[in-house]
Parts: C-alpha cells; structure tokens; sequence
C-alpha cells in the first residue's frame, strides 16, 4: 500500500507510524491512498473507490492500519493472519496469541528491552507450508502507560491517550523476511498462582487460534484445518502474562533452548 501526502506534518506521522513497514522502491502497491487536511482539524483519506473523513490523528492512525490488514489479507489469502504479537531471537519466532486487553503490547515491549526482535504488537501473518512468520512492524501501539514506567522510548506519539512506539525504536528486522514459527503462546492473567508457562495440547491451542484468526473463511472447511495444522506441528503454551517481568523470563527461555 503506498500513502501520498503533502502536509509534512501528517508525513512524519505516517512514517513514524508505519516506516517500518516500507517495501523496496520497486514492490507494486496493493492500494493507494491520499490523505490531506480537512475542515476543522479533519483529515480527508481518498483512493480508487471511496473518500473518508476522519476526526483526529488516532483515528486517521488506526484507518490506515486496518485498511493495510485488509488488503494483505486480499492480497496473500494463503497466509493465515493471526491476530497476535510476534517476538523472535535468532530468528525463531514465539506468536503470542490473546484477546485485546490482555497485555501482548506491553508484553512485547518488554521483551524487546530484554533482547527479543520486534516482528509485531497486533499481527501475525503465518505461512502453513513453511511454517515461518512475516513481519509487520507497524509502531506498537499502547493503551496506557506500563505500569512501573515514567517513560518510553524516544520517538514515541502520545495520540488521544495512546502511545505509539515506532519500529525505529525497537529492534524490528532491516529485512521482510520470514522467521521460523517455533512457539504458539497464549496469554493468560486469570490466576498468579499457576505455573507462570505450562505446555497445551494441539486441540486446546486450535480452539484459541480460530477465534484469533483475521481471515478464517480464506481457508478450507473456515480454517478449521489451518489451525489444526498448526496445534498439531507447533508446541503451544500458556503464559500467565501478569507479572512482566516473569513472563518475559519464560518468553524469552522458550526461544532461547527449545
């Protein structure tokens, strides 16, 4: 996707945003979008079929990054999108996989600033055949400021009470290549006494992945049998994310030895 604008100051909100992002010079765009400035602090987002008016930078933020979602779901209907974070070290890739709310941003984050690679906060395009994840390192977006924190990192937009943090602040890949999948990860924080990473079983973790799936009905019987696949050929765990500190420990255990 390829987004024009003329305003520098929306410029360097989209790049902040979704720098990370960008493809070589040559990568054809799937779409194409102009955003300018509308009346009273309105910003008007235009391509091939529709004109939407949106009312401050967050929402103009959170459009882009959907309508991006949406057209490499269009675009690549053989991947299985996931709604997941994504964190790697040395190239092996843990998807941590929980409904919005149960912290993988915060999660994510920390485990950057503990040495893991930053892949993404909100998306997880995996390929079955390979078993590998592409990146989509869009800025990890926060709802609230971590507790225990007085700061983050430089560079990061505080937008109607989110905070972005852009991937020029993380160690998000210089490349776009895929990382191998090693570790389904599915966060929990109902109960601080269980065992901070237990292992699941295939079905347990297919019956988590197919509410997590963007593009389910791209896949034979609703992707049912993707995500079977999936349960069956990855180990899956659950992290009981409530104490950051712990479950950062365990997240980065699992990629360094398994």
């Amino acid at each position: 996707m390829a987004v024009t604008c003329d305003d520098r100051e929306i410029s360097v909100l989209i790049e902040a945003a979704f720098g990370g992002l960008a493809g070589t010079p040559s990568t054809r765009p799937v779409q194409t979008y102009a955003i300018e400035r509308g009346a009273r602090s309105t910003f008007v987002v235009r391509n091939r079929e529709t004109t939407l008016v949106v009312h401050d930078r967050d929402s103009l933020l959170f459009h882009i990054d959907k309508e991006l979602i949406l057209a490499l779901q269009h675009e690549r209907p053989d991947l299985l999108f996931l709604h997941a974070a994504a964190v790697d070290v040395g190239g092996r890739v843990a998807v941590l996989v929980g409904p919005s709310g149960m912290g993988k941003s915060t999660l994510t984050l920390a485990a950057v600033e503990a040495g893991c690679g930053y892949l993404s906060d909100e998306l997880a395009p995996v390929d079955l055949d390979t078993l590998t994840v592409h990146p989509y390192a869009h800025a990890l977006c926060l709802k609230a400021l971590p507790s225990g924190r007085s700061g983050l990192p430089a560079g990061t937009l505080a937008e109607h009470g989110r905070f972005h943090v852009p991937a020029a602040a993380l160690r998000a890949p210089a490349d776009s290549e895929r990382r191998v999948l090693a570790a389904l990860v599915f966060l929990r924080r109902d109960d601080p006494d269980a065992l901070a990473l237990r292992s699941i079983s295939a079905g347990a973790a297919a019956a988590r992945l197919i509410a997590n799936t963007l593009n389910a009905l791209a896949h034979p019987f609703a992707g049912l049998d993707a995500v079977l696949q999936l349960g069956q050929r990855v180990p899956s765990f659950e992290l009981q994310a409530g104490d950051t500190r712990t479950a950062v420990a365990e997240l980065r255990g699992l990629l360094d030895f398994r």
